[in-house]
C-alpha cells in the first residue's frame, strides 16, 4: 500500500494515525461509565463509620436501642430528649423489621431515612444546636 501512495498522502496517513493514537491515550474515544447513585444505606453508613444504627454510639441516647426503646426509662430528666430518642429508635426498629421480614423496600428506606433524621435531631438537641 505504501508504494501506491504519494509521499504527501503517506505523511497525512501517518499524521492521522498519530492523532488517533494520541486520542486513544487521552481517552477521547472511551465512553464514560455512568456512576451509580449512592443508595441511602450506603450514604448513611459512609457518614457514620459504616453503621446504619449510628445513634447507638452517641451519648445523646445512652441506654436506648431499637430493641428497648419502648420500655427503657432514662434518668436524664429531659422529656424532650427521651421523646427524640424513642422516636429515632422506633424508626430504626421499623426499618430493621421490614428489611428482615422482606417487607416493602420503599417503606423500609423511608423508615431508615426517618431514623437518620430523628437520630440527627436527638444528637443536635443533646449538643445544644
Amino acid at each position: 500500500m505504501k508504494d501506491s501512495l504519494s509521499a504527501e498522502d503517506l505523511a497525512e496517513l501517518n499524521r492521522q494515525a498519530d492523532e488517533i493514537e494520541e486520542g486513544v491515550r487521552d481517552g477521547a474515544y472511551s465512553t464514560p461509565v455512568a456512576q451509580q447513585p449512592v443508595s441511602l444505606p450506603e450514604r448513611i453508613a459512609a457518614a457514620h463509620e459504616g453503621r446504619l444504627d449510628w445513634l447507638d454510639g452517641k451519648a445523646a441516647c445512652v441506654g436506648y436501642g431499637w430493641e428497648n426503646h419502648r420500655t427503657f426509662v432514662s434518668n436524664y430528666g429531659d422529656a424532650k430528649r427521651d421523646t427524640l430518642c424513642r422516636t429515632a429508635f422506633g424508626h430504626y426498629e421499623r426499618y430493621f423489621l421490614l428489611t428482615r421480614g422482606g417487607g416493602d423496600r420503599a417503606e423500609a428506606l423511608a423508615a431508615l431515612e426517618a431514623y437518620d433524621r430523628g437520630a440527627q435531631a436527638a444528637v443536635d438537641y443533646y449538643e445544644g444546636r
